[in-house]
């Protein structure tokens, strides 16, 4: 009975993995179908998405991520107070733990042609470890350029995204749900991942190009305005006081 019981959950989990086209076709067509659909569809099953994402550790990770942040925001390390030594030991050791983890799984799991026990194995295994490691050193990189100062004029477009971040948050996802499966050109399933490259610069340029233009006359983002203000229970100035 156990190895009957073992057996059928080798199975099952090898079906789940399993590319069905007619299960991808199925999706495709209902991500096509427009807001209302896709609202109802993910609407009703929001709960049990919730349910799956603390049952499977989600909020965990989250939790871990905000306190790692913290930590490092309350040391000095994201406000770039600390010293050159100390973000090019971060960098060059987050990157030889990290660099050398993610080349070989991605070497591991193509020659296996992206088998699922591969992947686990030389992939999701290394998942956190590569994930620490490698934020960490990408961090110090580019506190490095920051700290220096010679990149100012270059990073001040991205300042104005990161001052105007939940506005762009939102916004972004609503470009992408328009172009991919709200609006008129329903792109979902149709580009190769190569091209999705090209859509991720657009909404990029997009971001880079209104955030700075929009503080030039306004103190916040537009979603920044209301959540202070409701955070207040007032209105809160909006415009830049000359």
């Amino acid at each position: 009975p156990l190895e009957h019981d073992i057996q059928q959950q080798w199975n099952a989990r090898v079906a789940s993995q399993t590319v069905d086209p007619k299960k991808i076709q199925a999706e495709i067509v209902q991500a096509r179908k427009g807001y209302l659909s896709d609202l109802i569809k993910h609407g009703l099953s929001y709960p049990d998405h919730e349910g799956q994402f603390f049952a499977t550790g989600g909020f965990i990770d989250s939790l871990g991520a905000m306190l790692i942040g913290m930590a490092l925001f309350k040391s000095g390390f994201l406000s770039a107070e600390l010293s050159y030594a100390t973000y090019l030991a971060t960098a060059a050791v987050g990157f030889l733990i990290s660099v050398p983890l993610y080349a070989v799984g991605l070497w591991k799991a193509y020659a296996s042609g992206f088998y699922f026990l591969t992947l686990d194995k030389w992939v999701w295994a290394n998942y956190y470890v590569t994930m620490e490691s490698g934020a960490l050193a990408i961090a110090a990189t580019l506190l490095i350029l920051i700290k220096s100062g010679k990149l100012r004029p270059l990073l001040r477009p991205f300042a104005a995204v990161g001052q105007t971040a939940l506005t762009n948050y939102l916004l972004t996802s609503l470009l992408y749900q328009i172009l991919f499966r709200w609006g008129p050109w329903h792109l979902y399933g149709r580009l190769e991942y190569y091209q999705y490259n090209f859509v991720v610069l657009g909404v990029w340029v997009i971001n880079l190009t209104l955030s700075p233009l929009w503080l030039r006359a306004f103190e916040f983002g537009p979603v920044e305005w209301l959540w202070r203000s409701l955070t207040y229970w007032k209105l809160q100035p909006m415009r830049i006081r000359s």
